[in-house]
């Protein structure tokens, strides 16, 4: 099986990976300075599209790859990996806020690192039939 990817498709997933995460950190870092009921709006504002912005680049990247040209994919499962990203993503950023340490960091890395691999792997398995 030859595989290649699509130039453009992947050029557009890295552009949405790096702007999703410069505006999820922008968002998470306003929490720094607002109130105690807003501080919650921004660090899910910043956990959503972190995770929109990690699925939509795996998807887009997913789609450039040219053997994935005539695959189908099952939609329970496709929601699903959105939803592993962004809950993964929301609940990093609740970690790290509550007491910004080096095993905060640490252990908030690896709770989206984990999401983000969960994400993918469910990812795939939406995939149906290849031709």
């Amino acid at each position: 099986m030859h595989a290649h990817a699509d130039f453009l498709l992947v050029t557009l997933s890295y552009l949405i990976a790096a702007t999703s995460a410069y505006i999820a950190i922008e968002l998470a870092g306003r929490v720094k300075t607002a109130t105690d009921r807003s501080k919650h709006l921004w660090l899910i504002a910043g956990g959503l599209i972190l995770g929109i912005g990690i699925w939509s680049m795996h998807f887009v990247a997913m789609l450039g790859h040219g053997t994935l040209k005539d695959a189908t994919y099952s939609f329970p499962l496709v929601f699903l990996s959105v939803l592993i990203a962004m809950t993964g993503c929301i609940l990093g950023f609740y970690l790290v806020a509550r007491r910004m340490s080096r095993e905060s960091f640490v252990l908030g890395g690896f709770l989206m690192g984990s999401a983000i691999a969960g994400m993918h792997y469910v990812g795939i398995a939406a995939l149906q039939g290849m031709t």
